[in-house]
C-alpha cells in the first residue's frame, strides 16, 4: 500500500493541528509552582524599586508597591484578572472608607480585630509555602 500525496498532506495538517493545540493548552494555564515563582520574582523586583505614589487619598499615599501586593493577593481569587486601574480604584475606595470611618469615629473592637487576624491567618495557611514565606518576610 503506497501512501498518496493527499493522505500525507492531510495527516501532516492533522498532526500539526494537534501539536499546536497541545502547546497552546499547556501554556494557557501555568502550574501553581510557576505562578508562585513569577509572584516571587515580581515581589523581589518590586522591593528593589522605589515605590511610586499612584494616588493620593487625603493624607494617605497609595504606592506602586501596595498596588503590586494587592494584585498578587487578588491573583489567587477565582475572579478573572483585573486591570491595574480597576485594582487602584478598589484601593482608593477602601482608603476612602477607612478615612470616613475614622472621621465618623467608627472603629473595630479588639475582638473584631482578632477575629479578622485569625481569618486572614487561615487564608495564609492555605497558600503555598513560598507565598507564606513571602508574607512572613514583610
Amino acid at each position: 500500500m503506497k501512501p498518496n500525496k493527499k493522505t500525507a498532506v492531510v495527516l501532516s495538517l492533522v498532526l500539526t493541528g494537534v501539536l499546536s493545540a497541545v502547546v497552546m493548552s499547556s501554556s494557557a494555564t501555568e502550574p501553581p509552582a510557576l505562578q508562585e515563582e513569577i509572584i516571587q520574582e515580581q515581589h523581589s523586583a518590586d522591593s528593589r524599586m522605589k515605590p511610586r505614589v499612584m494616588a493620593q487619598v487625603g493624607s494617605t499615599a497609595i504606592t506602586s508597591k501596595e498596588l503590586e501586593d494587592y494584585k498578587a493577593y487578588k491573583s489567587f481569587e477565582a475572579t478573572p484578572a483585573q486591570t491595574d486601574l480597576l485594582l487602584l480604584e478598589e484601593l482608593i475606595q477602601e482608603e476612602l472608607f477607612l478615612q470616613l470611618a475614622k472621621e465618623k469615629g467608627v472603629y473595630a473592637t479588639l475582638d473584631e480585630g482578632k477575629e479578622e487576624a485569625l481569618r486572614l491567618r487561615e487564608i495564609l495557611k492555605k497558600q503555598p509555602k513560598p507565598i507564606q514565606e513571602t508574607q512572613k518576610n514583610e
